[in-house]
């Protein structure tokens, strides 16, 4: 059975060289975890290639798959493994565990982007079609929690609630903008 571990074990040496050198060139290991993201327009086939790589190696190391020895190497190099629910969202449908991308873990990390926003914008007044640079729709999602306020568990409430989330504000309703 061709497993996705096996692969990326064969694999490994051969890219992590490429990625020694792309850390080389660039300075750096932050390659985009996704061929949509806007960083990864401007790389080349090879350097794309390498980021989808690394990405899938992340995702596994996050979880728990990884060998040790890659793992060591990986950080050596200052790669750091994803948060957990960015693992499962980019690993294949084969390699991904649906009770791991629950809703905690998604909820937990929508709190963590608002948390990010709310440190570099000071409130968390977030627009409707706001997207962080990482793809996350941070700002259909919160307007979708704030609608449904009323109806949501009381830990996660007062979670938002102590970011500064105002569960009275006016939310626009779908695309006509009418006033609830």
């Amino acid at each position: 059975g061709g497993g996705g571990i096996a692969s990326v074990g064969a694999e490994f040496a051969g890219r992590f060289e490429l990625l020694k050198e792309y850390k080389d060139r660039t300075g750096n290991v932050d390659l985009p975890d996704s061929p949509e993201a806007e960083a990864a327009k401007s790389l080349s086939k090879e350097d794309l290639k390498l980021s989808m790589w690394l990405s899938r190696v992340r995702s596994l190391w996050t979880l728990g798959k990884l060998r040790e020895d890659h793992a060591l190497q990986l950080e050596g190099l200052g790669v750091t493994k994803k948060d957990p629910d960015h693992a499962v969202a980019t690993l294949p449908k084969s390699e991904s565990r649906p009770e791991v991308k629950d809703r905690e873990a998604r909820f937990a990390s929508m709190v963590a982007a608002l948390k990010e926003y709310k440190t570099a914008n000071g409130n968390v007044e977030v627009a409707p079609q706001y997207k962080t640079e990482s793809g996350v729709p941070l700002g259909p999602w919160l307007m979708s929690v704030i609608r449904r306020g009323k109806a949501m568990p009381v830990d996660r409430k007062s979670a938002l609630t102590a970011l500064g989330v105002d569960f009275d504000r006016e939310v626009p309703m779908g695309k006509e903008g009418g006033r609830g």
